[in-house]
């Protein structure tokens, strides 16, 4: 675990253990399923760490304390540096204690009981900003879906990615900075490629998805929604979100539907399918990506960050199984 998800604990549980007036509040190393432990009154509660909480990583922390529900017999206690009264509720109601940095909590295990609010958290104010640039959002896709790439030369990565070698410097020395990328001397290569992945999710879908989307449509007929697999995307367009998930490995029902293009997204008309529709249930994104296959479903890095990115309880699954053996 790095330093500051260990400061952050620490910090918590000593205004917690203020909070209620006692030594009964006690940290330790976990084991395999959990970084730390942490015992409030003698209940032990699995630890996840997350800086500031917001909607747009709620998802990854529902996603998380899954995962770790279903690995340890331990209840789990998100412990954030910062997370509104309205996102420590949702988790609270999802059956997830939460506490942050200055010992606002919301915990709950069989008879254990905590509630405190209302204390100013200047956390946020605190923290240097995380956001990321365009240019690395993109980069930074490129060496998660090639792992090779991060440890090749400036120049070579320049050819593929069409960036500047400054840009690259920048995008790799950030990522030595958060510990995403190992320099040995054998050359550089990626490392806590999940957070990597959640890192990445969250930029994409705050900061890019915005800027490539192109126009919404809707379909024809209703029928035509039940039957959109019998659409024939024209070249150089592809199906990502629960499209692309359904076609990858068949479990989810489509309830949106995500459509990527390198071509005039007017195209999709020509299938006679679809009509525009500024509120419709169909989006269309600009490609930021070389797709030398050409295929009809997106990467499933873009198909998990659409997933990740709606964010309900079945989506959520879905992207779950779509990276169990590694994205």
């Amino acid at each position: 675990m790095i330093g500051r998800e260990q400061e952050l604990i620490v910090t918590a549980s000593a205004n917690l253990s203020k909070t209620l007036g006692c030594d009964d509040v006690t940290t330790e190393s976990g084991a395999k399923d959990c970084d730390y432990i942490l015992s409030i009154a003698g209940t032990s509660f699995c630890v996840i760490t997350k800086g500031v909480l917001t909607n747009a990583n709620l998802p990854f922390a529902l996603q998380q304390a899954s995962k770790v529900q279903a690995a340890t017999r331990n209840p789990v206690l998100l412990v954030v540096g910062y997370a509104s009264p309205a996102i420590m509720q949702t988790l609270y109601e999802n059956g997830i204690s939460v506490i942050d940095y200055v010992g606002n909590c919301m915990i709950k295990h069989g008879l254990l009981r905590v509630n405190v609010s209302g204390r100013k958290n200047t956390y946020r104010n605190d923290t240097k900003s995380n956001t990321l640039s365009e240019s690395a959002i993109k980069l930074i896709y490129l060496f998660m879906a090639d792992k090779e790439l991060i440890g090749k030369s400036y120049r070579v990565i320049s050819s593929i990615s069409g960036q500047s070698l400054g840009s690259i410097k920048n995008t790799i020395e950030e990522l030595t900075n958060r510990q995403y990328v190992l320099h040995t001397d054998k050359g550089r290569k990626l490392i806590n490629e999940d957070k990597l992945l959640e890192m990445w999710t969250q930029a994409y879908n705050q900061i890019l998805r915005p800027k490539i989307t192109l126009r919404r449509m809707s379909f024809r007929y209703d029928e035509m929604r039940s039957e959109w697999q019998k659409m024939q995307l024209p070249a150089g367009m592809s199906w990502g979100g629960d499209c692309g998930a359904n076609l990858t490995d068949g479990y989810l029902i489509p309830g949106s539907f995500e459509i990527y293009t390198s071509q005039p997204s007017a195209l999709l008309m020509t299938t006679g399918m679809v009509t525009p529709d500024d509120h419709g249930e169909i989006t269309l994104y600009q490609k930021f990506w070389n797709d030398a296959s050409d295929g009809t479903i997106a990467p499933k890095q873009i198909i998990y960050a659409d997933l990740m990115n709606n964010g309900d309880s079945r989506q959520i699954e879905a992207a779950q199984k779509l990276i169990k053996d590694g994205i």
